[in-house]
């Protein structure tokens, strides 16, 4: 009800990445997302438990409000996975 989560599996390759969302949230009025952040950089034997990897990301929301297309950037940030 107005809240959903995506768990977000990132690339340990270096490059840019896109990632899109399934399914798109539709929210009548105001809602909440939660992004959930993986590395797919473990290993096997360790499990999720092992030194996941520091990753450089900049996240940009594409939505429409009120029929206009809109973009909010979070702009560049360094998070540890």
């Amino acid at each position: 009800m107005n809240e959903a989560w995506y768990d977000i599996l990132l690339s340990h390759k270096k490059g840019v990445k896109r990632y899109g969302v399934e399914p798109r949230l539709v929210f009548p009025g105001t809602g909440r997302v939660q992004l959930r952040l993986w590395s797919d950089n473990f290993y096997p034997a360790m499990g999720w438990m092992a030194p996941m990897g520091e990753y450089k990301i900049d996240i940009r929301f594409l939505f429409t409000a009120g029929g206009r297309a809109m973009k909010i950037a979070a702009g560049p940030f360094k998070i540890d996975v």
